[in-house]
């Protein structure tokens, strides 16, 4: 038996561990990845931060384009079988209402007019894909397949790196009463009176609690103000209000 059989039978016998053991270790990348690899920083966030929050947020972040993904590529196939003749009624009416809800939600709760423009050509691609393939009466060669399986496995994991360091909270600008200075950044946690605040570039900035003057949240803009439109979430592009512009440092 290999290592890898062994490790799979292994898993099997014990799920409860292995499913803790796994958001473990999820947890620690997304804390690794949001403080850029500096270890005494996600050591500081792991500490303070609420894990409750952050494996709930990680999850429900993986969860919507996990689903979009299975949905868009259908590697197993199951999405279309849903879809044949003989599927049940109520198999069918439910998948429709999932992917009608989820729509909304993944267009309009992270993603902005460039991504959105971007998935729907990933969307049509991968439609247009399926249609060539159905038609053509030769299978694909392994080569290709595994050209595409490689393409893809880029492509999401490109997405998987890049949605693990998202903040899991807002970013905030707070106000100290001592020297009247402004630090925007986002707030990861208390300890002992003193809030632990990381900038923009992710470098950690302990303030007293006892000398907050004033605290808000706030938007951090890394674009030209004509270009801002490229990174606002459509839901807000069509007028809805923004929170104020974080203080430059």
């Amino acid at each position: 038996m290999t290592l890898l059989e062994r490790a799979r039978d292994l898993a099997t016998k014990h799920v409860a561990l292995t499913v803790s053991l796994s958001l473990a270790v999820l947890v620690v990348l997304r804390a690794l990845y949001f403080a850029r690899f500096d270890l005494p920083v996600a050591f500081a966030v792991l500490t303070l931060t609420n894990q409750a929050t952050l494996l709930i947020t990680t999850l429900a972040l993986f969860l919507v384009v996990g689903l979009s993904v299975v949905w868009v590529f259908d590697p197993g196939g199951y999405v279309n079988r849903v879809h044949e003749a003989g599927a049940p009624r109520a198999i069918v009416f439910g998948t429709t209402i999932a992917v009608t809800a989820l729509l909304p939600l993944i267009y309009g709760s992270f993603m902005t007019p460039i991504l959105v423009a971007l998935v729907t050509i990933a969307v049509i691609g991968v439609i247009v894909g399926k249609i060539l393939r159905a038609r053509r009466r030769k299978p694909r060669p392994k080569s290709k397949k595994n050209r595409g399986a490689w393409a893809a496995g880029l492509a999401i994991g490109t997405v998987v790196v890049v949605l693990l360091g998202q903040p899991w909270m807002p970013s905030e600008q707070i106000t100290t009463t001592s020297s009247g200075d402004t630090v925007a950044g986002y707030v990861v946690g208390e300890q002992a009176g003193q809030l632990l605040l990381l900038d923009r570039s992710r470098k950690p900035v302990w303030i007293k609690v006892s000398d907050i003057s004033s605290r808000e949240v706030c938007e951090i803009n890394w674009l030209p103000p004509d270009l801002r439109w490229i990174a606002t979430p459509v839901f807000r592009a069509g007028g809805a209000p923004t929170p104020v512009e974080c203080a430059k440092e």
